[in-house]
């Protein structure tokens, strides 16, 4: 009987299974190798890239990550250019109202007005519904007289408000071809115009002649008050 060849040095020798049961021992490897095979190839399928996010509330939606679009910006308004009210034509009235101070004896006639007079300093206000009136007065100095005429004496009730005469409109009541009420306490007569601002236009206004307290030597002139009506246009 021959001897089987030695194997070969490095190796050691691999039992080898034959008859049935080596074959079953085979099929068994082969079918490990298989489901080996199949699961690396999962493997690989689920390490692809990961789907789309549908919604999950632990990852940052869009509209948190995303900036904003830009808005535009409003179209600029022209209200404040549009005026509230249209500026009326101006039309004077006469009013030709006399009366005497009865301290003094000093005469006082207020001769006209000009209602919705053309102003540029107050503009603003005969857009919000207001408006400008010019009044012409003229004084003569009585016996007793200790002033003729200030254009302070003079003050407006309107919408609830008592305003005096709006000095700073004296230019434009000069570009009107109109002789401003100029302060006088000299005695002479006076006569000029002097400009009241209405904060609501209205039909007819109340105008209030107020002579403050004076002293004529040494003694006391109390002072005078007297209401002037100034009639629709």
């Amino acid at each position: 009987m021959s001897t089987p060849p030695a194997p070969p040095q490095g190796r050691a020798s691999e039992p080898r299974a034959t008859g049935p049961a080596g074959r079953i021992t085979r099929r068994a490897a082969a079918a490990g190798l298989l489901a080996a095979s199949l699961a690396a190839c999962t493997r690989g399928e689920e390490g692809g890239p990961p789907a789309a996010s549908t919604g999950d509330a632990s990852s940052p939606s869009a509209s948190a990550t995303s900036p904003a679009p830009e808005q535009a910006a409003p179209a600029e308004s022209t209200a404040a250019a549009t005026p509230d009210h249209e500026p009326r034509e101006p039309a004077e009235v006469a009013i030709g109202q006399t009366f005497t101070d009865p301290e003094t004896d000093d005469a006082l006639t207020i001769v006209s007005a000009l209602r919705d007079a053309l102003t540029t300093l107050r503009a603003e206000v005969v857009a919000a519904g207001g408006e400008v009136i010019l009044l012409q007065v003229a004084g003569a100095p009585g016996a007793r007289s200790v002033i003729a005429l200030y254009p302070t004496f003079f003050s407006l009730l309107a919408d609830g408000t008592e305003a005096g005469a709006d000095l700073a409109l004296w230019d434009e009541i000069t570009a009107s071809g109109r002789t401003p009420l100029d302060a006088t306490d000299d005695g002479t007569p006076a006569e000029g115009w002097l400009a009241l601002v209405a904060p609501r236009r209205e039909e007819t206004y109340r105008c209030l002649y107020l002579r403050p307290e004076a002293s004529r030597d040494g003694v006391a002139i109390p002072a005078f008050r007297q209401e002037i009506t100034i009639p629709e246009a």
